[in-house]
């Protein structure tokens, strides 16, 4: 295969459907499977990778398996947040296409946007989505039903397997640039802003309607 006809197929990847869900799948997967304080998140960019390597170069074992133990190092930010494993991917698609992208430079990228990731992500599903999903789960179940917690898993990733796909494939393509960009704009913070506000608005409708406290007596 010619370099030019490689090169293009290494860049139908990144609209590649079937590619990115193969990506997002091995991704969650691995990343919380062998969660160590070594390694965190590591083992879920590495299953993604391997499961990539045939793609990115194939029948070439030895740039398969350098591309593995490139990785083979700590890792760890909101799973959710996958505009970094995004981001890394294009950069290794850029590299296989003999772009000169060293490791390093690699490597210092994704340790950077994962740290300015994890707080973002956090904050939004660890500290709103998930509250509120499951303040409306509660509501649902508050009279013994078990339609709360099938409520609960169905909303999350319903909501956020989308969100990852978009995030992947934007890092795919707009690379670490583009994530920065988005990190440094104001459309980052009008979104958190947004979200905190619905987020408080849903868990006090629903704290009220099913709170119910009772006092030993009345206030004088």
């Amino acid at each position: 295969m010619s370099n030019v006809d490689n090169n293009a197929r290494l860049d139908a990847l990144k609209n590649d459907r079937k590619f990115i869900n193969k990506c997002l799948i091995h991704y969650f997967w691995g990343d919380t499977a062998c969660f160590t304080f070594e390694m965190m998140m590591a083992p879920g960019m590495i299953e993604m990778l391997i499961k990539a390597g045939e793609d990115l170069y194939p029948g070439d074992q030895a740039k398969q398996v350098e591309l593995i133990q490139n990785h083979n190092v700590f890792y760890n930010t909101q799973p959710n947040m996958t505009i970094v494993p995004g981001t890394v991917m294009g950069m290794e698609i850029e590299r296989a296409k003999g772009n000169d992208i060293p490791n390093d430079v690699i490597q210092a990228i994704k340790a950077a946007l994962a740290g300015s990731f994890a707080g973002i992500g956090d904050s939004i599903v660890q500290g709103i989505v998930v509250p509120t999903l499951l303040s409306i789960g509660m509501g649902i179940s508050a009279n013994g039903s078990g339609l709360g917690p099938i409520f609960v898993w169905l909303a999350f990733f319903g909501i956020f397997w989308p969100v990852a796909y978009y995030l992947f494939k934007l890092g795919l393509n707009v690379g670490a640039d583009g994530a920065s960009a988005l990190l440094e704009g104001e459309l980052k913070d009008r979104f958190v802003n947004a979200i905190t506000i619905l987020g408080c608005i849903v868990v006090g409708a629903v704290t009220a309607s099913t709170v119910n406290p009772q006092f030993a007596g009345s206030l004088q």
